[in-house]
């Protein structure tokens, strides 16, 4: 037992003496740290908002029957394009043109016997009212996307549905915690995947001043409060009506400038934002030189850095935590890890 014992212990005086090395690196040496990196280049920077939206038509009309008159006969179908006072349908208005000849023949009857025709005259203005509006014509140049009246039947209500297909936009879902950051003007990269990510231009035209509400007109909570954006897309596009988007809307932008990982930028003992550039010293031993910086445009994932001591092409230490000016550290090779 005692001999196993003074094996083991001198074993462990080996591994103490020699310094044993693990994957290259002493484990009883110095602890020199071993460092991620970021090589240092000039970019874009973009701040900005990820959300969806549906394509809808900027103009769009609804048209409705009153009257209760079967449908004679229908001039569309879906799909096609109309003009502006061109008839979709007509309606059987035989009976009311018959009731309307026989009152003006009553109110000649009437007259000649000079008797008070003011209840006739407005009981024939009534009738003649809804003649006028027999015929269902479209109030703009668009195209009929729904048909919903059918020939022979007598069903008031939606009759059509035209909208203009050239002139679409996004509504698109912002949360609440967003919204104020998003201001008219402000330019927006749209994307479909039905149209394999083709990217298209759009400008935010419009914030709604309320939350989105339920049919019981009370602001919807789940699963959050959302705010309503509205898109101008602003060129020719393959984006169809009830296509789902994608969008990315710019908050800030900035070109040609130097970016780096949030945790590469810490604070010094006296307080300076620093980064940590990797140097060699004079025994040709890497090192952390700190370099002061002032800190631009913050995206969600990376900050801009500004100093006359920082190019492109620097070797920047990842995580800034635990540096200090001039200590020896080691690096991970580029191919080894994120850098």
């Amino acid at each position: 037992m005692k001999k196993n014992r003074l094996i083991l212990f001198s074993v462990l005086v080996l591994l103490l003496a020699g310094g044993f090395v693990l994957f290259g690196k002493s484990i009883f040496g110095s602890l020199t740290p071993v460092v991620k990196y970021t090589v240092l280049e000039k970019s874009e920077l973009l701040k900005s908002i990820s959300t969806e939206g549906l394509v809808e038509s900027d103009n769009k009309v609804n048209l409705f029957s009153t009257l209760s008159y079967p449908v004679h006969k229908i001039n569309v179908n879906t799909g096609d394009i109309v003009t502006k006072g061109q008839v979709l349908s007509e309606l059987d208005t035989a009976d009311l043109q018959l009731n309307i000849a026989q009152l003006k023949a009553e109110l000649d009857e009437m007259e000649k016997n000079k008797l008070n025709t003011d209840a006739k005259e407005i009981a024939i203005q009534r009738l003649e009212l809804q003649l006028s509006k027999s015929a269902i014509k479209s109030p703009i140049n668009g195209t009929v996307t729904a048909v919903y009246a059918k020939e022979g039947e007598n069903r008031p209500g939606l009759q059509f549905v035209v909208e203009d297909t050239q002139r679409l936009k996004i509504m698109a879902k912002i949360k609440e915690y967003d919204v104020t950051r998003i201001k008219e003007g402000m330019t927006v990269i749209i994307k479909s995947d039905s149209l394999d990510g083709t990217e298209y231009n759009g400008k935010v035209v419009k914030v709604h001043p309320a939350a989105v509400k339920n049919e019981q007109a009370e602001t919807m909570t789940v699963p959050y409060i959302e705010f309503i954006s509205e898109i101008e897309i602003q060129q020719n596009t393959e984006l169809r009506i009830g296509m789902n988007a994608r969008l990315l809307i710019i908050i800030d932008k900035k070109e040609n400038v130097l970016s780096l990982p949030y945790d590469a930028v810490g604070r010094n003992e006296q307080g300076d934002k620093v980064v940590y550039a990797l140097e060699q010293n004079s025994q040709n031993k890497y090192v952390a030189k700190e370099i002061k910086v002032t800190t631009g445009l913050e995206t969600d994932f990376r900050v801009e850095v500004i100093s006359d001591q920082l190019s492109a092409g620097m070797k920047i230490i990842n995580d800034a935590s635990n540096m200090k000016d001039q200590m020896r550290v080691d690096f991970m090779d580029k191919s080894i890890g994120d850098q």
